[in-house]
């Protein structure tokens, strides 16, 4: 495996209005050559590709700037080190060169400007069950040549100056859906096989768990109401929802979740793995969980008529529906209905089964959710997409999944629990911890994010002024509350959410800006995020004087960075998966005329959404006109040099579907 890269960063001096080196994320152009993007400066930074270093598509990378370049919004640098790599192996097709008795690696992303020599097979990968330019092959670099830097990228670099790999997983056939869903995990380090001790362990604990263990040493909850709302085709069920109204008038209700720290203890083979995953990663037509299925799916999952384990929050109402009581700690559950989020929202629309349990949920949630906003938290809602696929993994459709009521309910009381949870550690019990927590924080937007924030929203016609360096929240709600277009409300709220930093796991508490709270963490989802996990410990610490060595507090730190890192991971591998999914949607769609809206653009030419399938293509301006567009980026606009046409985010346009590349996961669009 490759040696992990040093952390340490040079220090930053500066280079007139700039520091002397940055962190940032390389990007390979289509011509070879890369492009770093920093959260420390507006600029990018351009690098030759004879100045890459090894720097990789994706990867975390330290800059040094060395000067000014011709185009006015970026600078000329080079690259001094890699951070850490976007990807643990690289997916591609192997050729075997007789004369020399080597197999030899192309990417399959045209972004890997190298190719690959193969020195090393894996047990189970061999070069028996390769077949050159059909077999699609995971290889991880072992070893770059000595003087350490590609000089050639963009023409063929000699042999003996390729970096050296070791085959390590066979993916599959080239073209097929599911060799290409193997390589968008397996390219990111997540793996749908578990190693041997780790199945072995969970399946022991499983055939040797009984409930009577442990029940006598938690919170009886079996009596009072218990449901779970999740989507018709979820498989584990993390939470589940209890309510019961008090002798004093008040009203109870339970946020349980699942046990998962009571059966993964720390330093076992399931522990090392769990955290080493950190999360569960979600693909169009498989899911890679973070634990066993024998644990996620079953013993751990809150499956309804079955006495279960779980960690819970327990909130008491007062006739106000003011939180006026909180207990935490281990307690055992009965859930009696498995709703859905349609047959949920079904009884809140028309009534049904459990008609009063649900409807004090709705009610409750809904205080808690104009509370929330009324502190100035953001409520941005985006539907996802679902894809129908045919019997040989193929798309043959694409609807939206429409966000109701249910859904929110259950939102806001897992936030509920986590922001409760977040301030009994991080303030009541921080003394008795030693300061020891994960907190879940998001940082405050720059001052330049909201400028230009604020520009788009005035020239969409809303007036969203700044106060105290920010656009407030009410503001961006009421904008998009008065925004009857659905296409273009869903284009202002990813304008919005581009503007905020990205949430991240930390020792440190920073707050939760989006949400407008103090304190935040995760606890809600153990099964498939290991932060939670490591939250649920906590409790157990200062609820059942459980100890949590120095040595574990002290990794926390580790964690927090390496967990972050992992859901980033995650989030692309989910990304790809989608990407490539529409684009094999749209491949029987060439030469169709559909509706579309503007989601982007700059000024080499408009990125656009098919309204319906949620697609995204390309209109290359120089394919349509025989002028330069300028692009204006405080009011997200471009406009011909020339002719003085104007394209402005969220335009309604017509597009005809040009060409699609799957294996990119691109589409060109022509304006129709």
């Amino acid at each position: 495996m490759q040696k992990k890269p040093s952390t340490q960063v040079a220090p930053k001096k500066k280079t007139g209005n700039y520091p002397t080196h940055v962190e940032g994320i390389l990007v390979i152009t289509a011509r070879g050559s890369g492009v770093v993007r920093s959260k420390e400066i507006e600029k990018s930074i351009e690098i030759d590709a004879s100045k890459l270093k090894t720097g990789l598509h994706g990867d975390t990378v330290v800059a040094r700037i060395k000067g000014p370049s011709r185009y006015p919004d970026s600078l000329i640098g080079e690259i001094e080190k890699v951070i850490r790599r976007s990807k643990v192996a690289h997916a591609g097709l192997l050729n075997h060169d007789s004369k020399k008795n080597e197999w030899i690696l192309t990417g399959i992303d045209h972004r890997l400007y190298t190719k690959i020599r193969v020195t090393e097979w894996e047990a189970g990968a061999s070069p028996s069950n390769v077949t050159p330019d059909e077999t699609v092959v995971l290889v991880a670099i072992t070893t770059w040549p000595k003087e350490g830097v590609i000089v050639n990228a963009v023409h063929t670099i000699p042999v003996e100056k390729l970096p050296e790999g070791r085959v390590i997983k066979i993916a599959g056939k080239k073209g097929e859906p599911d060799t290409e869903e193997k390589v968008f995990a397996l390219e990111r380090g997540f793996d749908g096989h578990f190693p041997k001790e780790v199945e072995a362990e969970a399946q022991k604990i499983r055939a040797d768990f009984k409930i009577e263990q442990t029940e006598k040493a938690r919170r009886d909850m079996r009596g009072i109401f218990t449901c779970t709302i999740d989507p018709k085709d979820a498989k584990d069920f993390d939470d589940a929802l209890s309510l019961r109204q008090l002798p004093n008038g008040n009203t109870e209700i339970g946020i349980h979740i699942a046990d998962v720290s009571y059966f993964v203890t720390p330093g076992s083979a399931l522990d090392t793995e769990a955290r080493e995953r950190a999360t569960s990663v979600y693909l169009v037509d498989r899911t890679i969980p973070m634990l066993p299925e024998v644990l996620s799916n079953d013993l751990c999952s809150l499956t309804p008529a079955t006495d279960k384990c779980a960690m819970s929050c327990i909130v008491e109402f007062d006739a106000q529906h003011r939180v006026v009581a909180t207990w935490f700690g281990r307690t055992v559950i009965h859930s009696v209905k498995r709703f859905t989020y349609e047959e949920a929202f079904a009884v809140l629309e028309n009534g049904g089964v459990h008609e009063n349990e649900v409807r004090t949920f709705n009610t409750i949630a809904k205080i808690l959710r104009n509370q929330r906003i009324q502190d100035g938290a953001l409520s941005l809602e985006s539907d996802e997409i679902k894809f129908k696929l045919d019997d040989f993994g193929f798309p043959i459709g694409i609807e939206r999944k429409v966000r109701n009521d249910a859904h929110k309910l259950v939102e806001e009381f897992m936030l509920l629990a986590n922001s409760l949870v977040a301030h009994e550690l991080g303030e009541n019990k921080a003394e008795e911890l030693d300061g020891a927590m994960l907190y879940r924080i998001h940082d405050k937007p720059t001052l330049e994010k909201m400028e230009d924030l604020s520009a788009f929203m005035k020239s969409l016609g809303h007036d969203t002024p700044l106060k105290k360096g920010v656009v407030p929240s009410y503001m961006l709600a009421k904008a998009i509350n008065e925004t009857d277009d659905e296409n273009v409300r869903e284009i202002m709220q990813s304008v919005i959410i581009r503007s905020q930093q990205k949430a991240i796991y930390s020792q440190e508490n920073k707050g939760h800006f989006g949400l407008a709270l103090d304190y935040y963490t995760h606890f809600t989802s153990p099964i498939r995020r290991y932060p939670d996990v490591v939250i649920h410990r906590l409790i157990a610490e200062v609820t059942e004087h459980h100890h949590i060595t120095a040595k574990e507090k002290k990794s926390f730190r580790d964690i927090a960075a390496h967990s972050s890192m992992r859901e980033v991971d995650a989030q692309e591998a989910e990304r790809a998966s989608d990407k490539y999914y529409q684009t094999l949607y749209m491949k029987d769609k060439i030469g169709a005329v559909l509706d579309g809206t503007i989601t982007g653009l700059n000024d080499r030419g408009l990125f656009i959404r098919d309204d319906e399938s949620y697609s995204e293509g390309f209109v290359r301006f120089k394919d349509h006109y025989q002028e330069k567009f300028v692009f204006d980026k405080k009011n997200y606009k471009v406009t011909g040099a020339t002719t003085g046409l104007v394209f402005n985010l969220g335009d309604k346009v017509k597009v005809k579907v040009v060409d699609v590349r799957p294996d990119k996961r691109e589409i060109d669009f022509s304006l129709a």
